[in-house]
């Protein structure tokens, strides 16, 4: 109930009170488990960081960079996100509704599940550029990818958006989707 509502009002948005009743129950039931909203927010961000999914996602990007097939790494990368926004929409929703508000619970949940993944991605196209590799993506995606190749896992949401948005494109004009 509770991430049904921060996914759709935000955590600015969402009371104690909205999520009591729409769980039906009283307020102090809700502050029998959490302490504040803040630590039921984090709960829910806890429950994602350590589910199965969170781990599935990044084992697979793991097996497809060592597998060393560009091709794999990309339509991996492409299809774990898709899996992962259709799987966990309003979870996705939330975090995305908690970076624009600025809550720094949706920092911190970035640094522990987006980080890992998107060094990986960092790692792994800096590891191709320096092997001469220049061939990965065309496009916008290209320069995402350079984007990528040179930030920090906390800047790398827009770097990853151009990357998305060029794969999406180069895969539909090669008819691999």
């Amino acid at each position: 109930v509770a991430l049904r509502l921060f996914a759709s009002r935000g955590f600015g948005g969402t009371t104690t009170k909205a999520i009591a009743d729409a769980a039906g129950v009283s307020e102090g039931i809700i502050f029998r488990h959490f302490a504040t909203k803040d630590d039921l927010y984090a709960a829910i961000l806890e429950e994602r960081i350590a589910s199965p999914d969170a781990q599935a996602l990044l084992t697979t990007l793991q097996d497809a960079i060592a597998s060393g097939d560009d091709a794999r790494v990309v339509r991996e990368t492409v299809r774990q996100f898709l899996i992962s926004y259709r799987k966990n929409a309003d979870f996705n929703r939330m975090i995305l509704f908690a970076a624009l508000e600025g809550v720094d619970l949706a920092r911190a949940s970035q640094r522990r599940v987006g980080t890992p993944v998107f060094a990986l991605l960092r790692d792994y196209v800096r590891a191709r550029q320096a092997a001469g590799v220049r061939h990965l993506l065309h496009g916008e995606a290209v320069g995402g990818c350079k984007a990528l190749a040179g930030l920090e896992p906390g800047e790398m949401p827009v770097a990853v958006a151009a990357v998305g948005s060029g794969v999406a494109r180069l895969l539909v004009l090669h008819r691999a989707i």
